[in-house]
């Protein structure tokens, strides 16, 4: 992402919004998100000396993963099952709403086969999460614009 000068400037969407304590627009608007971009980071339960969102390059992720059926019959062949898989999707919510969920920015990480809902969802999450471990750390990226690397 940090390639594209195009991409790169939507990507700023968190960084340059303003916010209206009195509306809520955006996931940004919520209390959550706002506190957490006044509290340091914290890896391994050991507080960093930087804060979540200090850097207009600092990334954040929304995780989904929503139960799909993709196999639909009719009378007798109707499908037994509610559910067939659960994709696993990543969502930039740096990126402004009107493009964050389109399928060029959405990433997908995998699919969970079904009949049913995966029972410890946190083991297929497990590779994710030690990537996003890694990322708190920095990550050298190179940005297209600046023309150097930082820490993603």
């Amino acid at each position: 992402m940090f390639r594209d000068p195009c991409t790169i400037e939507m990507l700023l969407y968190r960084s340059q919004r303003e916010v209206d304590p009195d509306r809520i627009e955006d996931a940004w608007d919520g209390l959550i998100l706002q506190e957490l971009l006044h509290k340091n980071v914290v890896i391994e339960g050991r507080a960093q000396e930087y804060c979540y969102g200090e850097l207009d390059t600092d990334v954040f992720l929304a995780f989904t993963c929503n139960g799909i059926s993709i196999h639909k019959g009719i009378g007798a062949q109707r499908s037994q099952t509610e559910y067939a898989c659960f994709p696993l999707e990543v969502i930039v919510l740096n990126l402004p709403p009107e493009v964050r969920t389109r399928d060029e920015y959405v990433y997908s990480l995998g699919v969970i086969p079904g009949p049913h809902e995966p029972k410890h969802l946190d083991s297929f999450c497990w590779p994710f999460y030690l990537e996003c471990t890694q990322g708190l750390k920095g990550i050298r990226t190179y940005h297209a614009t600046h023309r150097k690397f930082f820490p993603l």
